[in-house]
């Protein structure tokens, strides 16, 4: 295969099929995972082309820049399938979006992939208040420390997760890691809350092309950062919340507010645990739930 280009993707959906005989018998074209850092093979599987014939394959980008790299032919076995691969092999490409199109040379059948570049990034899912990421953490809480990872990594790159509050300032720069797709090991504790939509803590990966984070640091984009909310409890003994309260005997009722929470989020699920951490009540469905403000308040 002749050395081409391409990056790290993101698989679409979208498959493009002409010329099929019936729905869902035409030909498809898929590739194997949804990330590809650069350095690595996108690998591609074809279904439903003539058997044996010869099939041609081409990659092109089609955002931000219009191009297309040097094409390609597979034979299709005897049941009309086939399996390829294009070596990312530059990080020119880094937030392109790319599609992947095999033409049969007899049959005329076609399909498409759509991939776009990721490269290094932090997914939501990649946050939690789990050291083992067993849930999403979107809203911490103070003094409860926040574990991160970032994916699609390059092995031979050096890596640096870094946390910042809700002002900007860097509160956490983590070693230098490197050797795996995964980066992780990384964790902190915030301290302070966060407010609004452009003051919220975050996670950001630092890349660099040397396994020792001293050489070639990399272009960042909003793929490297992901923002959570770090919320804090106040409690009032009264319901016009002027009447600060932290012991309340059984029986009395307990007003508080979240501050810190999402912004602008709708129908927050209320949970009260017990000393025994068994729960007293909850409301978790239905839209009598509380909401937060812009300014990331929950009543």
């Amino acid at each position: 295969m002749p050395n081409q280009r391409s990056r790290g993707g993101q698989q679409s959906a979208q498959q493009s099929v002409q010329e099929a005989e019936a729905p869902n018998e035409g030909p498809t074209l898929t590739t194997d995972q949804e990330d590809y850092p650069p350095y690595s093979y996108v690998y591609f599987t074809g279904t439903g082309f003539q058997p044996g014939e010869s099939v041609n394959m081409i990659v092109v980008e089609l955002d931000p820049v219009q191009q297309s790299f040097e094409p390609w032919d597979v034979v299709a076995d005897e049941n009309g399938n086939f399996q390829t691969s294009w070596y990312i092999f530059s990080e020119d490409l880094r937030g392109a979006t790319m599609q992947a199109t095999a033409t049969g040379q007899s049959s005329q059948l076609t399909a498409s992939a759509t991939f776009t570049d990721g490269g290094v990034r932090i997914k939501p899912q990649d946050i939690s208040s789990s050291s083992t990421f067993a849930w999403t953490t979107n809203v911490g809480a103070v003094n409860q420390t926040i574990y991160v990872q970032a994916e699609s990594a390059t092995t031979t790159h050096g890596y640096k997760l870094e946390a910042f509050d809700a002002t900007g300032a860097s509160k956490y720069l983590g070693p230098c890691r490197t050797g795996s797709t995964t980066i992780s090991g990384d964790s902190y504790t915030p301290t302070t809350l966060s407010s609004d939509n452009s003051h919220q803590w975050t996670w950001t990966v630092h890349e660099w092309t040397g396994s020792d984070c001293s050489t070639g640091p990399q272009s960042e984009d909003n793929d490297n950062t992901q923002a959570f909310s770090v919320a804090g409890v106040t409690t009032y003994s009264d319901s016009s919340l002027t009447t600060l309260k932290t012991v309340f005997a059984p029986g009395d009722t307990v007003y508080l507010v979240v501050n810190g929470f999402i912004p602008g989020n709708n129908d927050a699920e209320v949970t009260w645990i017990q000393p025994d951490n068994t729960t007293a009540c909850s409301n978790t469905v239905g839209g009598d739930r509380p909401n937060s403000d812009a300014s990331a308040m929950a009543l």
